[in-house]
């Protein structure tokens, strides 16, 4: 897919997971504190809730441009819901990704 600049803005992160064909999903943010449902978002979980709802059926739906530029707004993290038989390794560091080698 082809991305707007608006989309550009965010140093390639969201061109380098658009480009996976996945879906993008926002998370919420693991630098401000928040809450979700009255609750305070803390801990391990905080910047890794997601907030669309039913984010789970979203899993194999393609990226349009609006779903892009509100990403590019978004100040929290992303996500990728991975659909029915695929896996995904997630690697946080270049070590770690060369672990995964």
């Amino acid at each position: 897919m082809e991305l707007s600049e608006t989309t550009r803005s965010m140093n390639g992160a969201i061109d380098r997971y658009a480009e996976t064909g996945l879906l993008i999903i926002r998370l919420c943010s693991p630098k401000v504190e928040h809450h979700h449902g009255g609750k305070p978002c803390e801990g391990k979980s905080r910047g890794k809730v997601p907030l669309e709802s039913a984010w789970q059926k979203l899993a194999g739906r393609p990226m349009d441009e609006p779903r892009l530029k509100t990403l590019a707004r978004h100040k929290g993290n992303f996500g990728l819901p991975i659909p029915p038989r695929m896996v995904a390794l997630d690697a946080d560091s270049s070590e770690d990704f060369k672990r995964l080698g």
